[in-house]
């Protein structure tokens, strides 16, 4: 598949998910924050796909809070997520 239309399914993909379900979007900073890690490594987990975010501007971009507890899950399956 074409890198391009995939990205362009990506975004349809995320925009039914907000609409549908209210999902909540954090800043790069807060997320960084809650993974104990730098900037430049959440936006390198977005990069790879092991995050999903929204690139609202050139400047600002949001990652999904539930891409968030699934990615903490994933490297801790113990940890339980609280709503």
């Amino acid at each position: 598949m074409n890198k391009d239309l995939k990205k362009s399914s990506d975004k349809v993909d995320l925009l039914n998910l907000l609409r549908d379900k209210k999902e909540k979007l954090l800043p790069v900073n807060v997320a960084a924050n809650l993974l104990h890690t730098s900037l430049s490594t959440v936006y390198r987990l977005i990069e790879e796909g092991k995050l999903r975010a929204i690139r609202t501007t050139t400047r600002n971009t949001l990652v999904l809070e539930s891409s968030l507890n699934e990615h903490l899950k994933s490297l801790n399956p113990l940890l339980i997520a609280t709503d």
